[in-house]
């Protein structure tokens, strides 16, 4: 899970965070995260607790204040760098919150193996015409 740490250079950037989640959730400020497919994995867990604290920060925020533009978390190849645990949870309550979330799977498929087949048959409801 830390494997990401196992350089010197990463830990020193590591010991100075410059990322206020608060600040960043009340902002009308872009973040862009990429890496390559065979590093996915390495960087997954940085990047779902990055994604938690703007989560929760974003939730503080909608607690605190009444309107305000929402935040889009707009997130492709969700379940390769971004497998967050409680997505489809994530998904049912954020628009409540004040969070709007767009995730991109390349086949259902990952989304079975990840989340499970109920989870699976649920991100379908929101594509099949009634």
């Amino acid at each position: 899970m830390l494997a990401a740490y196992n350089s010197d250079s990463v830990r020193k950037a590591a010991a100075s965070p410059n990322f206020d989640p608060d600040r960043f959730a009340a902002s009308r400020e872009t973040i862009y995260i990429t890496a390559p497919g065979h590093q996915q994995a390495l960087c997954a867990p940085l990047v779902v607790g990055l994604l938690e604290q703007i989560r929760h920060a974003t939730y503080r925020r909608a607690g605190e204040e009444l309107g305000g533009p929402p935040l889009l978390l707009c997130l492709d190849e969700v379940a390769n760098i971004a497998p967050i645990h409680d997505l489809p949870a994530l998904v049912s309550e954020a628009g409540g919150q004040g969070l709007h979330v767009m995730a991109c799977l390349q086949d259902l498929s990952q989304a079975r193996e990840r989340w499970g087949d109920a989870a699976a048959e649920g991100f379908c409801h929101c594509f099949r015409p009634s």
